[in-house]
C-alpha cells in the first residue's frame, strides 16, 4: 500500500492519504500540517532536505529510500519517489514500504557504496599516482555537466584551475604529503 502525500515549500504536509494508518500509524487529519522532517530518522533528515532543495532548483523528480517513525516508535523502512510542481510550489510524494535492515544495503562495503553514490553533494575518487578519476556520483556529472563516461576519461588536472595542477602533483607523490 502507498502512501500518497502533498508536501509545501516548508515541508508541511498539506495532503495525505489513508495509507498513513497502515503504514504509520497516522490517520491522515494528525500528521496535516506536520512537518515531514519529524517523521523521519534524524540521520535522514538532512538528505531529505537537501534533496527538497535539488527539486526545487531544478532537479523535478528523484527517486529515494529513507526510514520514517511509526506512531508507536518503531523504524519503517520506505522506497520513495518524489516530485517538484513548480506551479502548485508542492512536493508529490509517493512512499512504499519494504521490509529490509539497512536501506537495503548489507554489510560495510555495500554501506560505503550506498553512501558515497546516494550522497547530496558531489564526490569523486581519484587514482594518486596518476590523477586519473575513477568514480563519480551523479552530483559531479550534474555540477561539471558531463556523463559519467565523460566524466571518468577525465584527470584531476581536467577540472581543476591550472593553478591548482603543481598542488595536486605534489600531494599525489605520497600519502604521507597529502596527510601533512
Amino acid at each position: 500500500m502507498d502512501i500518497i502525500c502533498a508536501v509545501d515549500l516548508n515541508g508541511i504536509l498539506t495532503e495525505i492519504n489513508e495509507s498513513s494508518k497502515q503504514c504509520l500509524g497516522y490517520l491522515p487529519e494528525e500528521l496535516l500540517g506536520t512537518e515531514i522532517l519529524c517523521l523521519l530518522v534524524p540521520e535522514d533528515q538532512v538528505y531529505f532536505k537537501n534533496m527538497m532543495h535539488d527539486l526545487v532548483l531544478g532537479d523535478n523528480n528523484r527517486k529515494f529510500k529513507s526510514r520514517f517513525i511509526h506512531k508507536e516508535g518503531k523504524v519503517v523502512f520506505f522506497k520513495g519517489a518524489v516530485r517538484w510542481d513548480a506551479a502548485d510550489k508542492l512536493f508529490f510524494v509517493t512512499l512504499r514500504e519494504f521490509d529490509d535492515e539497512g536501506l537495503g544495503v548489507r554489510g560495510p562495503e555495500e554501506s560505503y557504496h550506498y553512501l558515497f553514490f546516494e550522497n547530496p553533494y558531489p564526490m569523486l575518487i581519484w587514482d594518486f599516482e596518476n590523477l586519473r578519476i575513477l568514480e563519480c556520483n551523479r552530483k559531479v556529472l550534474e555540477k561539471y555537466g558531463y556523463t559519467r563516461d565523460e566524466f571518468l576519461r577525465l584527470t584531476m588536472k581536467d577540472i581543476r584551475p591550472p593553478e591548482d595542477v603543481p598542488l595536486f602533483e605534489e600531494f599525489s607523490r605520497s600519502e604521507e604529503s597529502y596527510t601533512q
